[in-house]
């Protein structure tokens, strides 16, 4: 795939006269944009999947996805160092959170509980002293890394208030997806990257 990105990049290259920085930051736009189109339809087809071997979690993957993404976006996180890797975690990791909430929920846990406040209380701590985490590929400057830690707890405030509107196997598969990303925020700076 990453052959494909390359070929594409330089192809472009060509025919817009790109100067080395512009086709860098194209070579990581594509690689997004790739990783993106490539996680969505896994998460789409392990979601398929599952709910017809099993019980419908369809909706429970998307949303958690959904959220991951877009919290992931102004938060900033782990990141594999393997392109397909990556692509087939992202894809595995919403479903598994569905599969979790439904059987949580099935055990008789619902939200909120004493336990999903602390766990919030716990993902704002971290937002606020580990948020954003740049990554190589695209650094964060001081005025911009304020900005993305200010969204980013107002994402976490916004979905604390949200959750609890949520049927309960959406809130928890809610509540575990920010709970995951959050904790790749800590991992990236456990590992001093």
């Amino acid at each position: 795939m990453l052959k494909t990105i390359n070929n594409i990049a330089d192809f472009l290259e060509r025919e817009l006269a790109l100067s080395a920085d512009k086709k860098e930051i194209l070579v990581y736009s594509l690689q997004i944009l790739f990783l993106f189109c490539g996680t969505f339809l896994g998460i789409l087809s392990v979601a398929f999947l599952v709910s017809r071997l099993w019980q419908d979690i369809f909706s429970e993957a998307i949303i958690a996805s959904l959220t991951m993404a877009s919290y992931r976006f102004v938060s900033g996180g782990f990141h594999f160092k393997n392109f397909i890797l990556c692509m087939i975690i992202s894809s595995l990791i919403p479903a598994g959170i569905a599969v979790l909430a439904v059987i949580l929920v099935q055990q008789g846990l619902n939200l909120p509980t004493p336990g999903w406040w602390l766990a919030w209380l716990l993902m704002l701590g971290i937002a606020v002293f580990f948020a954003p985490r740049p990554v190589e590929e695209r650094p964060i400057g001081k005025k911009e890394a304020k900005k993305f830690k200010c969204l980013s707890i107002v994402m976490l405030t916004c979905w604390g208030i949200i959750i609890n509107l949520l049927p309960p196997a959406i809130a928890l598969s809610v509540l575990i997806g920010l709970g995951i990303q959050t904790a790749s925020i800590i991992t990236g700076h456990a590992e001093g990257k």
